[in-house]
């Protein structure tokens, strides 16, 4: 990138306008993202410094998530590939993870203001910068293909979920675990994280990831997970993975009903 331009403050209006792009190329891919039995339940606000997180409670599914424990999973997985865009575009940002205590529904904020260039609070990963280059939109596992999982890929798919403040256990030859050492909010929310770097990380090496449906839904369950894999961690998502299949699991609901433009001052 060059390096003048890493060097202009957000008072110089090439800066701004590029800033402004990024930001709305983050949220149009947030909206890509993996989330659970594919409820897609987030409002994104779109700030001029950023985006802020919501989760939409029509999109809750209380039967089956009664803490919304998924729910905030899948917010998780917006915001992850939301920060990926932003790498990929060299944009600094800061991530701010329940934001507010008192609003429970908005649960992160991506911010770029008073983030310098150069700054500590900066937070972009090159490797996160590189698989927000790649394409964002899932793909199916392809029945017909069979497809075996090498150790190298686990490797790979559990340093992706360490990065992200989760831990990767393999519970079968195509299943694997995503973990955290704790079980608030905000580990849900760093699960969504990891879930959807692996997901991304997965892409790269032609791996679907699809969602194991019925595991974790209830406390009883996650704790017999927990057992069988003989672990201390809490487990947050059950993923197959297999050979991606031509077939592009698309967005079902339309922008207008995921993005909010944030008012305007004055």
């Amino acid at each position: 990138m060059d390096p003048v331009q890493l060097d202009r403050r957000a008072g110089d209006p090439a800066h701004v306008g590029t800033t402004h792009a990024s930001i709305r190329r983050a949220a149009v891919r947030a909206t890509q993202a993996y989330s659970t039995q594919d409820t897609q339940p987030w409002r994104i606000v779109v700030r001029a410094d950023g985006c802020e997180f919501h989760e939409d409670p029509a999109r809750w599914l209380p039967a089956q998530d009664p803490v919304g424990r998924s729910l905030t999973l899948s917010i998780g997985c917006a915001l992850l590939n939301s920060r990926s865009s932003l790498d990929a575009d060299g944009v600094p940002y800061r991530v701010l993870r329940i934001p507010d205590p008192s609003r429970p529904h908005h649960l992160a904020t991506l911010t770029t203001d008073g983030v310098a260039p150069h700054g500590a609070a900066r937070e972009n990963d090159p490797r996160l910068a590189e698989l927000g280059r790649h394409d964002a939109v899932r793909r199916a596992i392809d029945p017909a293909l069979e497809r075996i999982i090498r150790p190298t890929e686990i490797e790979l798919l559990s340093e992706a979920v360490t990065t992200a403040g989760a831990v990767l256990h393999r519970a079968a030859a195509d299943v694997v675990v995503v973990c955290t050492t704790d079980n608030r909010v905000v580990d849900w929310l760093v699960a969504g994280e990891a879930v959807q770097r692996l997901i991304l990380e997965a892409a790269t090496h032609e791996l679907a990831v699809a969602e194991v449906v019925g595991h974790l839904e209830q406390p009883a369950n996650r704790e017999r997970l927990r057992q069988r894999l003989r672990v201390r961690h809490h487990p947050q998502a059950v993923l197959r993975l297999g050979g991606a299949a031509a077939r592009v699991r698309g967005r079902r609901r339309p922008l207008a009903d995921l993005l909010v433009a944030a008012p305007q001052d004055g």
